[in-house]
């Protein structure tokens, strides 16, 4: 069943929810626009079909990925602005 309309979620909701959402997006193909202070930074969509094993090494490191982008949040944003990390994760990710 796939959803039609984009749901926003802020950064800090997305940290606290991540367990649900992304069972969410894997069962209903619910599609998440990821917030900063309002704007939009990422968007958080079903892969496309892969074997089991392709997927859930992709979705490790992207999880992985993640995990590192909410600490440096939470660390207040030291060393590289987020949006240029975000620009990184990107070029970096197998999802393009």
């Amino acid at each position: 069943m796939k959803q039609e309309v984009k749901q926003e979620i802020g950064v800090r909701e997305l940290k606290n929810r991540l367990t649900a959402i992304m069972r969410e997006v894997r069962e209903t193909g619910a599609e998440y626009t990821v917030t900063l202070h309002g704007e939009p930074v990422a968007v958080i969509r079903p892969l496309p079909s892969l074997d089991e094993d392709a997927r859930a090494t992709i979705v490790e490191k992207e999880l992985l990925a993640i995990t590192a982008l909410a600490a440096r949040i939470s660390a207040g944003g030291e060393g590289e602005s987020l949006r240029k990390t975000l620009e990184t994760m990107r070029e970096e990710s197998e999802w393009r």
